[in-house]
């Protein structure tokens, strides 16, 4: 005789679900994925506007130096 889905440790854990739905869990993924795909896009254009910023600097710095050098 087989035991019941809830007498496995596996059961006691927190977000444990012993049946599936999987029009429930095709909508949940829809919505994990249309909120980590406009973050992982944020973050991109974070990394390039902080790559921008630094060459920037880069630019400014050199700018300066050789303004120095050449009086």
């Amino acid at each position: 005789q087989p035991l019941p889905t809830d007498a496995s440790p596996t059961a006691l854990l927190l977000g444990y679900i012993d049946e599936s739905n999987l029009e429930e869990d095709e909508e949940t993924m829809r919505r994990i994925l249309l909120t980590i795909l406009p973050m992982e896009e944020t973050m991109m254009i974070m990394s390039h506007l902080m790559m921008t910023m630094m060459m920037m600097m880069m630019l400014k710095r050199m700018r300066r130096r050789m303004r120095r050098r050449s009086t």
